[in-house]
């Protein structure tokens, strides 16, 4: 029988901080007597943190400790109160002893580890140990040892791309060959400032990383912190505040030397061409489109030759950058002039400059409002109301038992946006033309909305009055003070609508690149389910792109364990509800400095003007729940996939984004008020809550029902 410790304080300890992930800091609560008072949660304990690397007490508060259990002589245990709550229940000098005591147990086990401690005579005692799940565990070539100079990390599938949850591991294969590539293209050099030590970024274990720390040393931290700022402004707002003599090196790396100029260099072509674009819009656009025609011819010829899929992969890769010198000018032309119409009004009141928002309204060759548009009009079709189902829907429609015009349409939808899907970015994502039960929900909520003001089409025309109305009052503003003002003026805004809504053109043509190889792959994964390595079709994307062509070569290599190890971080991974945007190699997860409000408010970043009220509805994914007409939308973060959700909702509410993120954009397109930049909004809010979004002042407020 074991013997139970007649402890003077006892309590638990954290090998890691639960609260912000680091894993230099230990965390302890503990109270006078036995431990049970602190594990029952029926007291507030004592909680001290502690650095163990530099073995000191960072942080002590100083609980209620309302009562303490205590072991009797005799057997049994006494509840007692007439102790000094006041005081500390250890000293500071035991806490640093748990704290050792804690990371011994932890080096132990090799992972962080969750202690029940006691103090008994002056003598520290270990009475549990069980290993903690719930954490943030960075992959390995990440984490720099204790004590040695911190890096900072930003995760760039979530602030850029919108996604939250990890990428397939062909996904991520393939993102990493983009990655390589694109760093090439545009930085020059061989690739290696892909290395996330010593280089700028890297895709890999389901996720895209920047360093930030070596992107703040090459291009100045205070134009990091602008940059990040139209991208998330809460990192923004990280950034910001962190110390730059802990997270920013003294010298650049060798690899990333000379980075800026030969990046100017890459991009003068891309500059010239943008001079084009200033001088001969109609013409350039010609040309934009002219190169698009050649992307998509030379990406079938690649098809059409027998070749591995790594040789493949990288040739469609280089026709696609090809490409993207015309995309990267006319993104140069809209940016300019975006920033030049700013300019010009910079001396204007502030109510008269914050109108330039209204001038990205309703925007001309936007591939992604289009998408929104061509689907609300499929959804015009009886058929859609006619079925009960998803399943009814795909039954149908596979037997070709729908009207010829709306087969005829679905066809023509299909060839244009087929590929398109939540989460697309992802090569191992199932697109729209896979999954038409699973689309149909989307059609049907269009289809059930019958509220005029609700139109796509109503709304976007709308859009666009309101944006021609903004730029006559602006020009006449302008034109009162000077003409020659008011005609630059004119111009820059004739750029800004040729080229502002072709800033997702890019995009949606890599999203058709990547989907041609996407049937490519199923197309030999369905040889090797037949041929029984894999269990599923979709089983192939665990692999790699080099593992895929192994297996074709190699008919003895086992498929089914090589999607087991691949996938290892990722299901680690899935213990994390939502992953971090900013934190540093020593696991420490950076939390945004809190904004004050009133009145039960949360202020975030204003992206869209507009001032409406709804009720809640919050999502984590875009099939989630239905989103219904006036419903105010509220998610993390939202990718291309969630476009069909903005046209019911009243207005949008996010936690990561800036002025340029996929949702801000879209949002000022439909014209719908948009706030971002509210940490934790998905937990803040509730599905039924009344609230009003002032999308021009950033403000969400509490109604009372």
């Amino acid at each position: 029988v074991q013997a139970e410790i007649a402890a003077d304080a006892a309590g638990g300890a954290f090998s890691l901080n639960p609260l912000n992930n680091c894993y230099d800091g230990v965390v302890i609560n503990a109270n006078f007597g036995l431990g049970e008072s602190v594990g029952s949660g029926t007291v507030t304990p004592d909680t001290f943190v502690v650095d163990r690397v530099q073995q000191v007490v960072l942080e002590r508060e100083i609980g209620g400790k309302e009562t303490a259990v205590y072991l009797q002589t005799k057997g049994g245990t006494i509840e007692k109160t007439d102790h000094s709550s006041s005081h500390q229940s250890i000293t500071d000098a035991q806490a640093l002893q748990i704290a050792k005591l804690a990371a011994d147990v932890e080096a132990v086990y090799n992972k962080p580890i969750d202690i029940e401690w006691a103090f008994a005579a002056g003598n520290l005692y270990l009475l549990q140990a069980r290993p903690i799940t719930a954490y943030f565990q960075l992959p390995e070539i990440m984490i720099t040892p204790p004590g040695a100079r911190k890096i900072l990390y930003a995760d760039k599938t979530l602030l850029k791309q919108g996604i939250n949850e990890p990428l397939s591991v062909m996904g991520t294969d393939f993102l990493a060959y983009t990655d390589d590539l694109l760093t090439q293209f545009v930085g020059g050099g061989d690739g290696t400032a892909n290395n996330i030590i010593d280089g700028l970024a890297k895709t890999f274990e389901g996720r895209m990383y920047l360093n930030v720390s070596n992107n703040m040393k090459l291009q100045g931290y205070k134009r990091i912190v602008r940059e990040y700022r139209v991208m998330d402004a809460l990192s923004s707002d990280i950034l910001a505040n962190i110390d730059e003599d802990e997270y920013i090196p003294d010298k650049l790396p060798p690899a990333l030397k000379g980075m800026m100029w030969k990046a100017l260099g890459r991009n003068l072509r891309p500059l010239l061409k943008s001079i084009k674009g200033f001088r001969k819009p109609d013409v350039y656009k010609a040309d934009i489109a002219a190169s698009v025609a050649t992307l998509r011819k030379n990406i079938s010829a690649e098809t059409d030759k027998p070749q591995s899929f790594h040789s493949y992969t990288k040739s469609t890769l280089h026709h696609y950058l090809g490409y993207m010198d015309e995309a990267m000018a006319s993104l140069a032309v809209s940016e300019l002039a975006r920033m030049q119409l700013k300019r010009l009004l910079k001396k204007e009141p502030e109510a008269i400059q914050q109108k330039t928002v209204y001038l990205e309204r309703g925007l001309p060759d936007n591939v992604t409002i289009e998408m929104g548009l061509a689907m609300h009009e499929l959804a015009s079709f009886p058929e859609i109301l006619a079925c009960k189902s998803g399943e009814q829907f795909a039954h149908c429609l596979q037997a070709g038992e729908f009207s010829p015009a709306f087969l005829q349409a679905w066809h023509d939808f299909m060839a244009e946006y087929g590929m398109r899907s939540p989460k697309e970015l992802d090569v191992g994502t199932p697109r729209y033309d896979e999954q038409p039960a699973q689309f149909y929900a989307q059609l049907r909520t269009f289809a059930e909305n019958s509220d005029p003001t609700n139109n796509p089409e109503k709304i976007f025309e709308q859009s666009q009055r309101e944006r021609e109305a903004v730029f006559k009052e602006l020009c006449s503003v302008l034109a009162q003070r000077s003409q020659r003002k008011a005609n630059k003026f004119r111009k820059q805004y004739g750029h800004l609508v040729a080229f502002g809504g072709m800033r997702e053109s890019h995009k949606y043509h890599f999203i058709w690149l990547l989907n041609v190889l996407r049937k490519r792959v199923l197309a030999a994964a369905e040889a090797l389910v037949r041929n029984g390595r894999l269990d599923h079709t979709q089983q192939v994307f665990d692999l790699t792109i080099a593992h895929l062509d192994q297996a074709l070569a190699d008919p003895s290599l086992d498929l089914r364990t090589l999607a087991y190890e691949n996938t290892a971080y990722l299901r680690r991974l899935a213990h994390v509800r939502e992953l971090p945007r900013i934190f540093d190699s020593r696991g420490k997860i950076m939390r945004p400095p809190r904004r004050e409000s009133r009145n039960g408010e949360l202020v975030g970043q204003p992206i869209s003007p507009g001032v409406v009220q709804g009720t809640v509805k919050v999502l984590h994914t875009p099939d989630e729940k239905p989103v219904l007409p006036g419903d105010i939308l509220v998610a993390r973060a939202t990718d291309p996939g969630w476009t069909p959700l903005f046209t019911n909702a009243a207005a949008i509410i996010l936690e990561v984004g800036g002025l340029l993120q996929h949702g801000s954009l879209v949002a000022r397109e439909y014209g719908k008020p948009c706030v971002a930049g509210i940490d934790n909004v998905t937990s803040q809010l509730h599905d039924g809550q009344l609230v009003e979004v002032d999308g021009l002042q950033g403000v969400i407020r509490p109604v009372s029902s």
